[in-house]
């Protein structure tokens, strides 16, 4: 039977990589917002008793999830660089709860990548929490004016 146990945003913040109080939903298996909260069911996922030793093993099978999504998110990325459309030096935009993804992948491109604060006039900036909303208010935005 199919078992819904974790989320990709547990792995990062398994790894420090998002605050541990981020994100309004519950975990996947309605357990504890914590490390180990969200360590444990990754390592039920994988059948293994939860012993050291196994946890040790849980933790690299995470490693390999964030490898993978991040090489998706590349490949995604590479392709919307490659249209004759968009300037060669078109910055990737970080934005959203995981834009430290897109650094990391600017990086590996070794292509330009910008934070969404850099985006606004001189004099203003926007919040940690705006960053994070950033995609959804561009979602919005596109879907009004598709309205129109």
């Amino acid at each position: 039977m199919a078992q819904y146990y974790t989320t990709t945003a547990d792995i990062y913040r398994i790894f420090g990589e998002l605050p541990v109080g981020t994100g309004l939903l519950a975990t996947a298996d309605n357990g504890e917002k914590s490390i180990d909260g969200f360590e444990w069911p990754l390592v039920r996922m994988l059948e293994l008793d939860t012993d050291a030793n196994n946890r040790d093993r849980g933790k690299r099978f995470t490693e390999y999830l964030a490898e993978q999504q991040l090489h998706l998110i590349q490949y995604r990325c590479e392709r919307l660089l490659a249209k004759p459309l968009l300037s060669s030096n078109a910055p990737l935009v970080r934005a959203g709860l995981r834009r430290f993804l897109i650094k990391r992948i600017g990086r590996r491109l070794s292509h330009p990548h910008v934070g969404i604060e850099s985006l606004f006039a001189s004099g203003e900036s926007i919040a940690f929490k705006e960053a994070e909303c950033a995609p959804a208010v561009a979602m919005a935005s596109l879907a009004l004016e598709g309205s129109k």
